[in-house]
């Protein structure tokens, strides 16, 4: 009878420990989630914006310069309208998104796109480290088709950086068959290398062809600093790991 009750307990323990290693598995997604990171969250229409800090959120409104236009349908949803970070944030975030939608003729509603907002370069690079097992990150942003996530650093990013990856989640969750890297690509970096260009069309009857400084450095950045991971040097498109859509190399 001992001997009977000794198989049966360990059993029961062995039962028990399958059950928490099944309710709590190992992978990518355990990987991005840090015990020193305590996430808040805004929700607009199309994102879910998860920053640290009042600061921090501040950073990612002051670096995103957009505004909603005559041609998005953001301001349809907006009641009233509000100086308050949140409320600014959530439409300067949808009106991008919508931009980018309208470029790439992709109209429908999508699951919503994840920005996760972190302080700087250093705890940017930790995340990279927790995620992929190895140092050393070449990135200044980039964007993961699995948990349909944008990563990006407070104290460096543009609203044409912030447009490229949300166009990257979008080309991958509006077509039933995500399309080539190579072709995803293009498609992003023409939605970030012409963000504005229906603010230039507007102003063409002028006598004085002269863009904002905000939108002739954003059309800089994009052709120089913003460049693809796939063109930077020291790296190729084979040693891209797959499950990054894109990226912003150092």
């Amino acid at each position: 009878m001992r001997f009977r009750n000794l198989i049966i307990i360990p059993s029961l323990s062995v039962i028990l420990w399958a059950a928490l290693t099944a309710a709590y598995p190992c992978g990518v997604a355990r990987a991005e989630t840090s015990d020193t990171v305590v996430w808040q969250k805004i929700e607009t229409g199309h994102a879910i914006i998860r920053y640290q800090t009042p600061e921090d959120l501040k950073k990612f409104d002051d670096s995103v310069d957009y505004s909603p236009g005559e041609w998005g349908i953001t301001k349809f949803f907006s009641r009233e309208k509000s100086d308050a970070l949140p409320d600014r944030l959530k439409k300067k975030v949808d009106a991008l998104y919508e931009r980018a939608m309208e470029m790439l003729d992709m109209r429908k509603r999508l699951k919503k796109v994840t920005i996760d907002i972190y302080h700087d370069k250093k705890q940017l690079h930790a995340a990279y480290t927790r995620i992929y097992k190895k140092d050393g990150c070449p990135y200044r942003a980039w964007y993961i088709y699995e948990n349909n996530t944008i990563y990006v650093n407070a104290n460096d990013l543009t609203e044409g950086m912030l447009a490229h990856e949300m166009a990257h989640s979008i080309i991958d969750h509006f077509l039933i068959i995500r399309p080539p890297e190579a072709t995803a690509e293009i498609l992003a970096r023409y939605v970030d290398g012409h963000l504005f260009e229906h603010e230039i069309a507007s102003n063409r009857g002028s006598k004085r062809e002269e863009s904002s400084p905000r939108r002739e450095s954003t059309v800089n950045i994009a052709a120089s600093r913003d460049t693809p991971l796939s063109h930077a040097e020291g790296f190729s498109a084979a040693e891209i790991p797959h499950i990054i859509s894109h990226t912003h190399p150092e």
